[in-house]
């Protein structure tokens, strides 16, 4: 009897082992892919979201004005600006580097925004896939332990196999004599 019961600690002690590993290797990967600002992939949907003074500095002006006389025009080629997560917006040529920037923040902005939403849903399901392996591994440690025995090992058990003993032993302190009479 006492064998089983090691046994079933030693399971106990191997599955709280396992338990502490794989807590550890979920949370890691959870955390190391958990939704980020810098890793959003560019939706078009995000343009759409900015304010109007942002959209306006994206478009550029609805007409073009021809330059006055003397003006000098260095490039009529769009300039491109990475935002934060490699994406390449592109800007009219005469964009300042104080109104990319507000663009800049704005996208940012709803990048966090939606890596936020992300990351609920995703952390619910790795506490799902975090908990399941648990939970079926301690159901069958349970339910292999309960093939063998080990959870009938009720008090009725043991004081029955206590007084089995007590009367194979025949020792004379279950017969009334004293402890000390050989």
């Amino acid at each position: 009897m006492m064998s089983m019961f090691s046994r079933l600690v030693g399971w106990w002690q191997l599955w709280l082992m396992l338990a502490v590993m794989w807590t550890l290797a979920a949370f890691t990967s959870a955390w190391m892919n958990l939704p980020r600002a810098q890793q959003m992939p560019h939706d078009p949907g995000f343009l759409s979201k900015l304010s109007n003074e942002a959209a306006s500095i994206l478009r550029g002006p609805e007409f073009r004005a021809k330059p006055v006389r003397g003006e000098l025009v260095w490039s009529e080629d769009p300039r491109f600006v990475r935002m934060s997560n490699g994406t390449r917006l592109t800007f009219p040529a005469a964009t300042t580097n104080e109104r990319a920037e507000l663009v800049a923040r704005e996208y940012r902005q709803l990048l966090n925004v939606e890596a936020d939403r992300q990351s609920v849903s995703y952390l619910l399901g790795w506490l799902v896939i975090w908990l399941a392996p648990l939970v079926a591994a301690g159901l069958a440690l349970r339910l292999s332990g309960r093939d063998h025995g080990v959870w009938r090992l009720g008090p009725a058990h043991v004081r029955q196999g206590t007084v089995q003993r007590r009367e194979e032993c025949g020792n004379r302190l279950h017969d009334g004599a004293p402890a000390n009479a050989a």
